[in-house]
């Protein structure tokens, strides 16, 4: 597996668990109102590896 496919592997990580945190928050709270800040950091994070 190439340093390519391994970064690909890590990006599609990042982005796929990206909403667990603003679930976790909307779970424990009932309140849908705003976005969680590890949300953001994740996505930002998967999007940019990619």
């Amino acid at each position: 597996m190439s340093q390519i496919d391994i970064l690909g592997l890590i990006a599609s990580g990042f982005t796929i668990t990206s909403f667990m945190p603003q679930i976790w928050r909307t779970w424990r709270t009932r309140d849908v109102s705003g976005m969680s800040l590890p949300t953001y950091i994740i996505m930002t994070t998967g999007t940019t590896l990619w």
